[in-house]
């Protein structure tokens, strides 16, 4: 059907008021464009590549502390570590939240993760926990079975520590980040000191290690003091199902610890000793970290801070015997993302007189890095 004229004439004016500015077409929506993202990723600069590092308060001490044993040779720089966090970076997170259908215009340009949590269900039952912000891994076997509580005898220790292993490793966890593993406590050894010494299992002391044993699953108890056999009635003894295995941490061929000495442990297992299964687990990943060169302390530091205590104010008379070189692990608990850094660090080992005038072993701490009064 052909246009009238009157039809052309119309549509003809039309576009000529449009051309002219007398009408105001309709605006087009504006199709989302993409956000400029800002990677805050950057390589660790070789020398002073944290920054500020993390102070430690210094202890109170009282006492007097003896060097019996030459102080090793100290370097005029140390290499400090610093652990990879456990909550993602901003590029992580993009790709994460991407993968869950939330696009990067909620993520902004620039993110700061606070913190990560997964919870999830493994196909051997094991239901799984997940904590970025300290970096921890606990797992859980909620079927698993509550009895019995106590054994009349322990299986060999190997036959413990090979079980934990197996369940590390069978799920990729990286055994050469620990030392050898250890019992915690190791019931087997108590037991044969404790004949040895000549004191045995009563019946008070039964009842202790029932109650003990039967508490929470995870809170394994420590064994009791015992009397010795000469002066009770002796029972059979009982030693608790459950067995945890502790893994310490091993960094650069290097012992982690606390400022106290103590190993900081990068996995805990509990095994049920009367069927040989592990029920649970808590785990601290150590990933390769990242290094950087910072100044050392001087001699002169080094022994002020080891006629103190060390950074624990180890206190009593102490005379030191030996030396070491291990990693102090230190939380920034001043910092949001919370890392935590190594320093290398020297251990002193020694023993302490007590007020009995008996003498037990003791170590102190002293950071090698020099760091922020």
């Amino acid at each position: 059907m052909r246009p009238s004229p009157f039809s052309l004439l119309f549509l003809s004016g039309l576009f000529s008021l449009t051309g002219a500015g007398c009408f105001t077409l309709p605006a087009v929506p504006q199709v989302a464009t993409t956000l400029q993202t800002k990677s805050t990723e950057a390589p660790t600069a070789r020398n002073l590549g944290f920054g500020t590092l993390p102070g430690i308060p210094s202890v109170p001490h009282s006492g007097l502390v003896t060097v019996n044993a030459a102080l090793p040779q100290l370097p005029a720089y140390v290499t400090v570590l610093r652990l990879k966090p456990g909550s993602p970076n901003d590029t992580e997170l993009r790709n994460l939240t991407n993968s869950l259908g939330i696009s990067d215009a909620f993520i902004g340009s620039v993110p700061s993760v606070n913190d990560l949590t997964l919870n999830w269900k493994d196909d051997r039952g094991y239901t799984w926990f997940y904590t970025g912000s300290s970096h921890t891994l606990e797992g859980k076997d909620k079927t698993a079975p509550t009895q019995p509580v106590t054994l009349t005898s322990l299986p060999a220790t190997e036959a413990i520590m090979t079980a934990a292993s197996h369940f590390l490793s069978d799920r990729g966890f990286d055994l050469t980040h620990v030392r050898q593993p250890i019992l915690s406590p190791d019931w087997g050894t108590w037991w044969q000191k404790s004949q040895t010494a000549g004191l045995c299992t009563d019946r008070a002391a039964l009842t202790s290690i029932r109650f003990l044993a039967a508490s929470a699953p995870t809170l394994i108890p420590q064994p009791p003091a015992l009397p010795r056999a000469s002066d009770t009635t002796c029972v059979a003894p009982e030693f608790p199902a459950r067995i945890r295995v502790v893994y310490p941490a091993l960094l650069d061929d290097r012992d982690v610890v606390q400022s106290d000495g103590t190993p900081v442990n990068t996995a805990e297992i509990i095994v049920d000793a009367s069927r040989m299964t592990v029920i649970s687990a808590l785990i601290t990943p150590y990933t390769d970290p990242e290094r950087s060169e910072y100044p050392a302390r001087s001699q002169a530091d080094v022994l002020s801070l080891l006629s103190n205590g060390g950074v624990f104010g180890v206190s009593g008379d102490v005379s030191v015997t030996s030396f070491d070189i291990a990693l102090l692990q230190r939380v920034d608990t001043s910092d949001d993302k919370r890392p935590t850094y190594l320093y290398p660090s020297l251990i002193a080992h020694g023993t302490r007189t007590k007020s009995d005038a008996t003498t037990e072993s003791v170590t102190l701490v002293v950071p090698l890095v020099s760091l922020p009064q």
